[in-house]
Protein backbone atom coordinates (compact mmCIF):
# COMPACT_ATOMS: atom_id res chain seq x y z
CA UNK A 1 0.00 0.00 0.00
CA UNK A 2 1.05 3.65 -0.84
CA UNK A 3 2.87 5.61 2.26
CA UNK A 4 -0.23 7.34 3.72
CA UNK A 5 0.29 10.98 2.93
CA UNK A 6 1.53 13.05 5.87
CA UNK A 7 2.95 16.26 4.21
CA UNK A 8 0.54 16.90 1.38
CA UNK A 9 1.51 20.70 1.45
CA UNK A 10 4.82 20.68 1.02
CA UNK A 11 4.45 18.45 -1.95
CA UNK A 12 1.79 20.36 -3.30
CA UNK A 13 4.63 23.19 -3.56
CA UNK A 14 6.33 20.89 -5.58
CA UNK A 15 3.91 19.98 -7.79
CA UNK A 16 3.39 23.85 -8.46
CA UNK A 17 6.84 24.13 -9.07
CA UNK A 18 6.19 22.11 -12.03
CA UNK A 19 2.71 23.39 -12.99
CA UNK A 20 1.33 20.50 -11.60
CA UNK A 21 -1.02 22.37 -9.49
CA UNK A 22 -2.52 26.00 -9.07
CA UNK A 23 -3.83 27.87 -6.37
CA UNK A 24 -7.53 27.74 -5.06
CA UNK A 25 -9.30 29.23 -2.54
CA UNK A 26 -11.39 27.09 -0.96
CA UNK A 27 -11.50 28.14 2.37
CA UNK A 28 -15.24 28.28 3.13
CA UNK A 29 -15.03 28.45 6.98
CA UNK A 30 -11.87 30.89 6.64
CA UNK A 31 -8.16 29.62 6.81
CA UNK A 32 -5.33 29.18 4.70
CA UNK A 33 -5.61 28.67 1.01
CA UNK A 34 -4.19 25.54 -0.70
CA UNK A 35 -3.37 24.17 -3.93
CA UNK A 36 -5.36 22.14 -6.18
CA UNK A 37 -4.12 20.29 -8.93
CA UNK A 38 -6.25 21.70 -12.51
CA UNK A 39 -6.88 18.25 -13.49
CA UNK A 40 -8.52 15.46 -11.78
CA UNK A 41 -10.44 12.10 -11.92
CA UNK A 42 -12.67 11.06 -9.13
CA UNK A 43 -15.10 8.31 -8.24
CA UNK A 44 -17.12 8.98 -5.57
CA UNK A 45 -19.03 6.15 -3.77
CA UNK A 46 -22.29 7.37 -1.68
CA UNK A 47 -25.77 5.86 -1.37
CA UNK A 48 -27.92 5.99 -4.21
CA UNK A 49 -30.89 8.68 -1.94
CA UNK A 50 -27.56 10.85 -1.69
CA UNK A 51 -26.20 10.69 -4.92
CA UNK A 52 -28.34 13.48 -6.44
CA UNK A 53 -27.57 15.57 -3.43
CA UNK A 54 -23.63 15.80 -4.47
CA UNK A 55 -23.87 15.48 -7.89
CA UNK A 56 -25.32 19.42 -7.33
CA UNK A 57 -22.45 19.98 -4.45
CA UNK A 58 -20.08 19.26 -6.91
CA UNK A 59 -21.59 22.08 -9.32
CA UNK A 60 -21.35 24.80 -6.64
CA UNK A 61 -17.83 24.01 -5.86
CA UNK A 62 -16.54 24.07 -9.17
CA UNK A 63 -18.35 27.47 -9.33
CA UNK A 64 -16.48 28.65 -6.23
CA UNK A 65 -13.21 27.30 -7.23
CA UNK A 66 -12.86 27.64 -11.17
CA UNK A 67 -9.08 25.33 -11.33
CA UNK A 68 -11.40 22.54 -10.80
CA UNK A 69 -13.91 23.37 -13.39
CA UNK A 70 -12.11 20.83 -15.66
CA UNK A 71 -12.38 17.88 -12.99
CA UNK A 72 -14.24 14.79 -13.82
CA UNK A 73 -15.91 13.12 -10.95
CA UNK A 74 -18.02 9.67 -10.98
CA UNK A 75 -20.97 9.10 -8.73
CA UNK A 76 -21.06 5.58 -7.91
CA UNK A 77 -24.29 4.03 -5.73
CA UNK A 78 -22.74 2.15 -2.58
CA UNK A 79 -24.34 2.22 0.63
CA UNK A 80 -22.49 2.89 4.10
CA UNK A 81 -22.93 0.11 5.15
CA UNK A 82 -21.13 -1.80 1.69
CA UNK A 83 -18.40 0.09 1.90
CA UNK A 84 -15.97 -1.39 3.71
CA UNK A 85 -16.36 -4.68 1.73
CA UNK A 86 -15.39 -3.29 -1.71
CA UNK A 87 -12.53 -1.84 0.17
CA UNK A 88 -11.91 -5.47 1.44
CA UNK A 89 -11.73 -6.09 -1.87
CA UNK A 90 -9.06 -3.71 -3.40
CA UNK A 91 -8.52 -0.47 -2.24
CA UNK A 92 -6.22 0.42 -4.99
CA UNK A 93 -8.74 -0.10 -7.32
CA UNK A 94 -11.73 1.22 -5.21
CA UNK A 95 -13.14 5.18 -5.27
CA UNK A 96 -11.33 8.24 -4.31
CA UNK A 97 -13.97 9.46 -1.73
CA UNK A 98 -16.45 6.67 0.27
CA UNK A 99 -19.14 6.88 2.95
CA UNK A 100 -19.16 4.64 5.60
CA UNK A 101 -21.28 4.28 8.89
CA UNK A 102 -19.06 4.49 12.23
CA UNK A 103 -18.88 0.59 13.28
CA UNK A 104 -16.58 0.19 10.36
CA UNK A 105 -13.73 2.65 11.61
CA UNK A 106 -11.79 0.38 13.91
CA UNK A 107 -11.38 -2.06 10.86
CA UNK A 108 -10.42 0.64 8.57
CA UNK A 109 -8.40 1.77 10.61
CA UNK A 110 -6.61 -1.33 11.25
CA UNK A 111 -6.08 -1.77 7.55
CA UNK A 112 -4.68 1.77 6.90
CA UNK A 113 -8.19 2.37 4.30
CA UNK A 114 -8.53 5.93 5.75
CA UNK A 115 -6.06 9.32 4.42
CA UNK A 116 -5.48 11.53 7.81
CA UNK A 117 -6.73 14.95 7.14
CA UNK A 118 -3.96 17.88 6.84
CA UNK A 119 -4.15 21.20 7.03
CA UNK A 120 -6.04 23.03 7.12
CA UNK A 121 -8.87 20.22 6.13
CA UNK A 122 -8.78 19.12 10.24
CA UNK A 123 -8.44 22.67 11.89
CA UNK A 124 -12.08 23.04 9.86
CA UNK A 125 -13.23 19.64 10.98
CA UNK A 126 -12.74 20.89 14.86
CA UNK A 127 -13.96 24.18 14.60
CA UNK A 128 -17.20 23.32 12.68
CA UNK A 129 -18.30 19.48 14.14
CA UNK A 130 -19.72 18.19 16.88
CA UNK A 131 -17.08 16.85 19.27
CA UNK A 132 -19.62 13.17 19.63
CA UNK A 133 -18.84 12.91 15.60
CA UNK A 134 -14.97 13.89 15.58
CA UNK A 135 -13.42 11.69 18.67
CA UNK A 136 -14.46 8.06 16.86
CA UNK A 137 -12.58 8.85 13.82
CA UNK A 138 -9.58 10.71 16.09
CA UNK A 139 -6.46 8.99 16.65
CA UNK A 140 -3.24 9.99 17.79
CA UNK A 141 -4.13 12.93 17.48
CA UNK A 142 -4.75 12.66 13.47
CA UNK A 143 -8.50 12.76 12.33
CA UNK A 144 -9.33 9.85 9.65
CA UNK A 145 -12.38 11.58 7.84
CA UNK A 146 -15.06 13.87 8.03
CA UNK A 147 -18.30 13.79 9.82
CA UNK A 148 -20.86 13.15 7.65
CA UNK A 149 -24.46 12.88 9.36
CA UNK A 150 -25.27 12.36 13.28
CA UNK A 151 -27.92 9.50 12.38
CA UNK A 152 -26.44 6.60 12.72
CA UNK A 153 -28.44 5.29 16.01
CA UNK A 154 -32.16 3.49 16.38
CA UNK A 155 -35.74 4.39 17.13
CA UNK A 156 -38.94 3.35 17.34
CA UNK A 157 -41.42 3.72 14.26
CA UNK A 158 -45.16 2.50 14.64
CA UNK A 159 -48.89 2.84 13.49
CA UNK A 160 -50.93 5.05 15.39
CA UNK A 161 -54.06 3.08 14.97
CA UNK A 162 -52.81 0.25 16.71
CA UNK A 163 -50.75 1.79 19.63
CA UNK A 164 -50.85 4.94 21.15
CA UNK A 165 -48.42 6.99 22.98
CA UNK A 166 -49.09 5.28 26.49
CA UNK A 167 -48.85 1.64 24.68
CA UNK A 168 -45.54 2.59 23.48
CA UNK A 169 -43.74 3.46 26.56
CA UNK A 170 -43.67 -0.69 27.11
CA UNK A 171 -42.19 -3.61 25.06
CA UNK A 172 -44.54 -6.23 26.50
CA UNK A 173 -47.97 -3.89 26.03
CA UNK A 174 -46.40 -3.74 22.20
CA UNK A 175 -45.97 -6.92 22.22
CA UNK A 176 -49.73 -8.03 23.50
CA UNK A 177 -51.09 -5.43 20.98
CA UNK A 178 -49.47 -6.68 18.09
CA UNK A 179 -50.39 -10.09 18.88
CA UNK A 180 -54.42 -8.62 19.49
CA UNK A 181 -53.85 -6.88 16.27
CA UNK A 182 -52.39 -10.12 14.16
CA UNK A 183 -49.12 -7.95 13.14
CA UNK A 184 -45.28 -7.99 13.76
CA UNK A 185 -42.87 -5.79 15.11
CA UNK A 186 -39.51 -5.01 12.64
CA UNK A 187 -36.45 -5.71 14.73
CA UNK A 188 -33.43 -7.05 13.63
CA UNK A 189 -32.29 -9.05 16.70
CA UNK A 190 -29.80 -11.29 15.09
CA UNK A 191 -27.58 -7.89 13.72
CA UNK A 192 -24.86 -6.81 16.68
CA UNK A 193 -25.49 -3.02 15.49
CA UNK A 194 -29.37 -4.15 16.99
CA UNK A 195 -29.11 -6.48 19.34
CA UNK A 196 -27.51 -5.27 22.14
CA UNK A 197 -30.57 -3.12 23.12
CA UNK A 198 -31.07 -4.89 26.64
CA UNK A 199 -27.53 -5.48 27.51
CA UNK A 200 -27.00 -1.83 27.07
CA UNK A 201 -30.03 -1.11 28.59
CA UNK A 202 -29.08 -2.80 32.11
CA UNK A 203 -25.30 -0.90 31.51
CA UNK A 204 -24.24 -4.36 31.13
CA UNK A 205 -20.44 -4.05 29.33
CA UNK A 206 -19.84 -5.79 26.33
CA UNK A 207 -16.30 -4.32 25.81
CA UNK A 208 -18.35 -2.38 22.88
CA UNK A 209 -15.88 0.08 22.51
CA UNK A 210 -11.75 0.48 22.50
CA UNK A 211 -11.86 2.20 25.65
CA UNK A 212 -11.29 0.46 29.12
CA UNK A 213 -14.78 -0.70 29.46
CA UNK A 214 -15.16 -4.36 30.75
CA UNK A 215 -17.40 -7.42 29.22
CA UNK A 216 -19.46 -8.45 32.07
CA UNK A 217 -21.93 -10.80 30.20
CA UNK A 218 -20.66 -13.80 32.77
CA UNK A 219 -22.29 -11.84 35.66
CA UNK A 220 -25.48 -11.89 37.89
CA UNK A 221 -26.47 -8.67 35.79
CA UNK A 222 -25.09 -9.85 32.60
CA UNK A 223 -27.42 -13.35 32.81
CA UNK A 224 -30.28 -11.58 33.93
CA UNK A 225 -29.91 -9.23 30.67
CA UNK A 226 -29.61 -12.67 28.68
CA UNK A 227 -32.63 -13.93 30.20
CA UNK A 228 -34.68 -10.73 28.55
CA UNK A 229 -33.31 -12.21 25.26
CA UNK A 230 -35.00 -15.54 25.86
CA UNK A 231 -38.12 -13.82 27.57
CA UNK A 232 -38.89 -12.12 23.92
CA UNK A 233 -37.06 -13.80 21.25
CA UNK A 234 -36.34 -16.93 22.34
CA UNK A 235 -38.37 -20.12 23.58
CA UNK A 236 -40.78 -17.67 25.44
CA UNK A 237 -41.52 -15.45 22.35
CA UNK A 238 -45.07 -15.51 20.66
CA UNK A 239 -44.46 -14.90 17.17
CA UNK A 240 -44.47 -11.03 17.60
CA UNK A 241 -40.73 -10.23 16.27
CA UNK A 242 -39.62 -10.36 12.22
CA UNK A 243 -36.34 -9.50 10.68
CA UNK A 244 -35.99 -6.84 8.25
CA UNK A 245 -35.27 -7.72 5.22
CA UNK A 246 -33.89 -4.06 3.80
CA UNK A 247 -34.06 -0.20 4.37
CA UNK A 248 -37.63 -0.45 2.93
CA UNK A 249 -38.45 -3.04 5.03
CA UNK A 250 -40.57 -1.19 7.05
CA UNK A 251 -42.50 0.75 4.62
CA UNK A 252 -43.58 -2.56 2.79
CA UNK A 253 -44.64 -3.94 5.94
CA UNK A 254 -46.62 -1.25 7.04
CA UNK A 255 -48.14 -0.92 3.49
CA UNK A 256 -49.10 -4.40 3.58
CA UNK A 257 -50.16 -4.88 6.96
CA UNK A 258 -48.03 -7.54 8.29
CA UNK A 259 -46.16 -4.80 10.57
CA UNK A 260 -47.57 -2.39 13.20
CA UNK A 261 -43.92 -1.21 14.54
CA UNK A 262 -40.47 -1.81 13.50
CA UNK A 263 -36.66 -0.46 15.34
CA UNK A 264 -34.58 1.39 12.46
CA UNK A 265 -32.92 4.76 11.89
CA UNK A 266 -33.36 7.51 9.85
CA UNK A 267 -32.39 5.11 6.54
CA UNK A 268 -36.14 3.75 6.67
CA UNK A 269 -36.84 6.89 4.63
CA UNK A 270 -34.33 6.38 1.95
CA UNK A 271 -35.15 6.75 -1.08
CA UNK A 272 -38.65 8.29 -0.07
CA UNK A 273 -40.02 4.91 1.34
CA UNK A 274 -41.43 6.38 3.65
CA UNK A 275 -42.96 9.70 2.16
CA UNK A 276 -44.16 7.33 -0.48
CA UNK A 277 -46.07 4.98 1.83
CA UNK A 278 -47.91 7.88 2.99
CA UNK A 279 -48.82 9.03 -0.50
CA UNK A 280 -49.77 5.43 -1.73
CA UNK A 281 -51.49 4.81 0.63
CA UNK A 282 -53.53 8.31 1.36
CA UNK A 283 -52.50 8.24 4.70
CA UNK A 284 -52.15 11.47 6.98
CA UNK A 285 -48.60 12.06 8.31
CA UNK A 286 -50.07 11.67 11.66
CA UNK A 287 -50.40 7.64 11.02
CA UNK A 288 -47.10 6.97 11.29
CA UNK A 289 -45.16 7.75 14.94
CA UNK A 290 -41.43 8.26 16.23
CA UNK A 291 -40.48 7.62 19.38
CA UNK A 292 -37.58 6.31 21.86
CA UNK A 293 -37.35 2.56 22.22
CA UNK A 294 -39.95 1.34 24.96
CA UNK A 295 -38.97 -0.02 28.39
CA UNK A 296 -38.54 -4.06 28.93
CA UNK A 297 -39.00 -6.17 31.39
CA UNK A 298 -36.55 -8.87 33.09
CA UNK A 299 -38.10 -11.51 35.60
CA UNK A 300 -37.15 -14.26 37.34
CA UNK A 301 -33.84 -12.79 38.19
CA UNK A 302 -33.79 -11.85 41.50
CA UNK A 303 -32.30 -8.78 42.70
CA UNK A 304 -32.74 -7.82 38.96
CA UNK A 305 -36.02 -8.05 38.40
CA UNK A 306 -37.77 -4.88 36.78
CA UNK A 307 -37.97 -2.20 34.19
CA UNK A 308 -35.57 -1.31 31.78
CA UNK A 309 -34.89 1.14 29.39
CA UNK A 310 -34.07 -0.45 25.93
CA UNK A 311 -30.52 0.84 24.71
CA UNK A 312 -28.91 1.53 21.80
CA UNK A 313 -25.52 2.45 19.86
CA UNK A 314 -25.19 6.16 18.71
CA UNK A 315 -23.02 7.13 16.53
CA UNK A 316 -22.14 8.92 12.86
CA UNK A 317 -21.36 8.47 9.75
CA UNK A 318 -18.25 9.46 7.77
CA UNK A 319 -16.56 10.67 4.70
CA UNK A 320 -13.38 9.25 3.82
CA UNK A 321 -10.42 9.50 1.26
CA UNK A 322 -8.47 6.59 -0.20
CA UNK A 323 -5.26 6.96 0.53
CA UNK A 324 -3.72 4.88 -1.56
CA UNK A 325 -4.09 7.38 -4.66
CA UNK A 326 -1.31 10.04 -6.08
CA UNK A 327 -0.73 12.63 -4.01
CA UNK A 328 -2.54 14.93 -6.33
CA UNK A 329 -5.83 13.01 -6.47
CA UNK A 330 -5.38 12.98 -2.44
CA UNK A 331 -5.11 16.25 -2.38
CA UNK A 332 -8.48 16.57 -5.12
CA UNK A 333 -10.43 13.94 -3.05
CA UNK A 334 -9.70 16.02 0.44
CA UNK A 335 -10.98 19.21 -0.66
CA UNK A 336 -14.00 17.94 -2.56
CA UNK A 337 -14.69 16.25 0.45
CA UNK A 338 -14.40 18.75 2.62
CA UNK A 339 -16.80 20.63 0.23
CA UNK A 340 -19.40 17.74 0.82
CA UNK A 341 -19.30 18.30 4.25
CA UNK A 342 -19.48 21.41 5.46
CA UNK A 343 -22.23 23.56 6.64
CA UNK A 344 -24.03 23.97 3.23
CA UNK A 345 -22.73 20.28 2.18
CA UNK A 346 -24.49 18.67 5.78
CA UNK A 347 -27.33 20.83 4.55
CA UNK A 348 -28.21 19.55 1.42
CA UNK A 349 -27.59 15.40 2.90
CA UNK A 350 -30.46 17.01 5.18
CA UNK A 351 -32.47 17.76 2.65
CA UNK A 352 -31.97 14.33 0.53
CA UNK A 353 -31.72 12.22 3.19
CA UNK A 354 -33.22 13.61 6.36
CA UNK A 355 -30.33 12.76 8.23
CA UNK A 356 -29.25 14.76 10.99
CA UNK A 357 -26.30 16.99 10.47
CA UNK A 358 -23.07 16.44 12.50
CA UNK A 359 -22.27 20.27 11.81
CA UNK A 360 -22.66 22.16 14.89
CA UNK A 361 -24.85 25.28 13.24
CA UNK A 362 -26.79 22.87 10.77
CA UNK A 363 -27.69 20.66 13.71
CA UNK A 364 -29.90 23.87 14.96
CA UNK A 365 -31.24 24.56 11.22
CA UNK A 366 -35.31 25.21 12.01
CA UNK A 367 -35.92 22.55 9.37
CA UNK A 368 -33.62 19.79 11.25
CA UNK A 369 -34.64 20.51 14.63
CA UNK A 370 -38.73 20.25 13.40
CA UNK A 371 -38.17 16.51 12.02
CA UNK A 372 -39.83 14.00 13.73
CA UNK A 373 -37.56 11.30 13.05
CA UNK A 374 -34.59 13.37 14.03
CA UNK A 375 -36.36 14.03 17.52
CA UNK A 376 -37.04 10.58 18.41
CA UNK A 377 -33.35 9.79 17.46
CA UNK A 378 -32.32 12.34 19.53
CA UNK A 379 -34.90 11.60 22.52
CA UNK A 380 -33.27 7.70 22.44
CA UNK A 381 -30.06 8.83 22.57
CA UNK A 382 -30.93 10.80 25.56
CA UNK A 383 -32.87 8.04 26.83
CA UNK A 384 -30.09 5.17 26.04
CA UNK A 385 -27.72 5.53 23.64
CA UNK A 386 -24.23 4.70 24.21
CA UNK A 387 -21.62 6.35 22.03
CA UNK A 388 -20.37 3.83 19.38
CA UNK A 389 -17.03 4.53 19.07
CA UNK A 390 -13.94 2.19 17.89
CA UNK A 391 -15.65 -0.95 18.64
CA UNK A 392 -14.02 -4.42 18.57
CA UNK A 393 -13.96 -6.39 15.27
CA UNK A 394 -15.46 -9.39 17.39
CA UNK A 395 -18.17 -7.77 18.93
CA UNK A 396 -20.00 -8.61 15.78
CA UNK A 397 -20.00 -11.73 15.30
CA UNK A 398 -19.82 -13.26 18.96
CA UNK A 399 -23.61 -11.02 19.32
CA UNK A 400 -24.67 -12.21 16.50
CA UNK A 401 -23.70 -15.92 17.28
CA UNK A 402 -25.69 -15.48 20.64
CA UNK A 403 -28.80 -13.74 19.84
CA UNK A 404 -29.33 -16.16 16.52
CA UNK A 405 -29.18 -18.87 18.80
CA UNK A 406 -31.69 -18.03 21.47
CA UNK A 407 -34.42 -17.09 18.33
CA UNK A 408 -33.40 -20.72 16.69
CA UNK A 409 -34.34 -21.74 20.30
CA UNK A 410 -30.39 -24.01 20.67
CA UNK A 411 -30.05 -21.86 22.96
CA UNK A 412 -32.82 -21.99 26.23
CA UNK A 413 -33.23 -20.92 29.97
CA UNK A 414 -31.78 -24.35 30.86
CA UNK A 415 -28.47 -23.72 28.80
CA UNK A 416 -28.24 -19.94 28.98
CA UNK A 417 -25.40 -20.11 31.15
CA UNK A 418 -23.16 -22.00 28.74
CA UNK A 419 -23.95 -19.46 26.43
CA UNK A 420 -23.73 -16.47 28.26
CA UNK A 421 -19.77 -17.90 29.01
CA UNK A 422 -18.93 -18.51 25.20
CA UNK A 423 -20.07 -15.18 24.84
CA UNK A 424 -17.83 -13.81 27.14
CA UNK A 425 -15.33 -15.84 25.49
CA UNK A 426 -15.81 -14.34 22.33
CA UNK A 427 -16.19 -10.59 23.24
CA UNK A 428 -12.82 -10.92 24.96
CA UNK A 429 -11.12 -12.40 21.87
CA UNK A 430 -8.45 -9.63 20.91
CA UNK A 431 -6.77 -11.32 17.77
Amino acid sequence: MKKLLATMLASAMAFSAVGGLVACRNDDEGGNTIELPSQAELVVWCSDGAKSCYEGLLQTFKKENPVAKDWSVTFEGKGEGDTLAALQTDITTAADIFFFASDHINTMMENEFLQPLIAPFDARVKSRDSEGAIDPITKDGSIYGYPNVNSNGYFLIYDTEVFSEEDIKSLDTMVTKAKAANKKILYDYGTGFYAPTFFFGMDVGLGDTSSDYKVEVNTPKGIAASSAYVKYFGEGKDGSFVMGTGNNSIAVGLGSGELCAGVMGTWVNENGYMDKLLEEKGWPESRIGYAKLPTFTVEGQGEFDGTYQMGSFMGAKYCGVNPTKSESTILASLALADWFNNEAGQIARFNATQEAPTNKNAANNENVKANKMLAALAAQNDAGGRAQLITPPQFWDSLETFTKAIYAKTTTMANLSTAVQKLDAGLKKTE
